[in-house]
C-alpha cells in the first residue's frame, strides 16, 4: 500500500529503524525500532483479523495520522523534533539549489562569454 511509504519515508529521515513485512493479502506490516524502543503498525485496507500489530492505519480501526501520532509517540519523538528536520532539510536543499545556479551563472559567463546581468536571466528561467 502506498499510505506507509510516507510514514517510513519520515521514520527513516528521524534516525528510525524499519522492517518491512508484506503479507500476501496486501497488508504491510512494518516495525519501527529507535534507542530501544519499537512498535509495529500495521496498513491495509480491511480489518484486521488477528492482532498481530500495536497500532493498525486500515480506515476501519485506525487512519494514516493516527499511526502516524501513535509511531512519534511509542518512540518518544516529539511534533517539534520533526518540525526540525523538515526546516533543516528545506535549509539544506535551498543551498544545494543556489550553489547550483552560482555554479552555473561561473561557468556561462567563464564559457560563452555571457555577462553577469545575461547569465543571472538565463538563470531565473533554469532555475525557477
Amino acid at each position: 500500500m502506498k499510505t506507509h511509504r510516507s510514514l517510513v519515508k519520515l521514520a527513516e529521515e528521524l534516525g528510525v529503524q524499519t522492517d518491512i513485512r508484506y503479507a500476501q493479502t496486501g497488508t504491510v506490516y512494518v516495525a519501527f525500532e529507535r534507542k530501544g524502543r519499537s512498535t509495529k503498525i500495521r496498513f491495509a485496507d480491511h480489518a484486521d483479523a488477528y492482532g498481530r500489530a500495536d497500532y493498525t492505519a486500515d480506515g476501519v480501526e485506525g487512519t494514516l495520522e493516527g499511526a502516524r501520532k501513535h509511531l512519534l509517540s511509542a518512540l518518544h519523538i516529539s511534533e517539534a523534533a520533526v518540525r526540525r528536520l523538515r526546516r533543516a532539510m528545506k535549509s539544506r536543499t535551498e543551498r544545494r539549489h543556489n550553489s547550483a545556479r552560482a555554479s552555473w551563472i561561473e561557468g556561462v559567463i567563464r564559457e560563452h562569454g555571457y555577462t553577469r546581468e545575461e547569465a543571472e536571466r538565463e538563470a531565473q528561467i533554469l532555475f525557477k
